[in-house]
C-alpha cells in the first residue's frame, strides 16, 4: 500500500470510474467499490476491467492511482501518502525497541550510558 501510495512502485495513471456501488465490509460497515478503466501514464495497457475501493467514489471521475504488486490499483492522494508514512515510522519506531530489548542488559546499559552519560 505505502509504496504505491508514495510514488515509490507501481505504474501511475488515470483510473476513472464507469459504476461504483457500496459493498458490506463484514463489520456492519459499507466499502465503495468501483469499477471502470485504468490507463497508464505512458498511454501502454490500458485495463477496461479494473476494480477499485474508493471511499466517496462515482460513475464518471476520476483519480489517479498506481498498479500495485499483487494485481489491482491504489489510490494516490495526499492522506494515503500521510498514513504510509506514519505507519512506516510507527514500525521503524516499533522494530527499534524490539532490537534493543532483545540486547543483554550489559550491552543495553552501555548504550544508554553512551546516548546519556551520567550526570557528575
Amino acid at each position: 500500500m505505502g509504496a504505491s501510495s508514495m510514488g515509490w512502485a507501481g505504474t501511475p495513471g488515470v483510473f476513472t470510474a464507469r459504476e461504483c456501488h457500496l459493498e458490506s465490509s463484514g463489520r456492519g460497515g459499507k466499502n465503495t467499490s468501483c469499477s471502470g478503466t485504468f490507463v497508464p501514464d505512458d498511454g501502454t495497457l490500458t485495463d477496461g476491467a479494473a476494480a477499485l475501493a474508493w471511499p466517496g467514489g462515482r460513475a464518471g471521475r476520476e483519480t489517479r492511482v498506481r498498479t500495485v504488486l499483487l494485481g489491482g490499483y491504489q489510490r494516490q492522494d495526499a492522506q494515503e501518502v500521510l498514513f504510509a508514512l506514519i505507519g512506516t515510522g510507527a514500525l521503524g519506531v516499533l522494530g527499534a525497541g524490539c532490537g534493543f530489548a532483545s540486547l543483554p542488559a550489559r550491552l543495553r546499559a552501555r548504550l544508554v550510558d553512551a546516548a546519556w552519560p551520567p550526570r557528575p
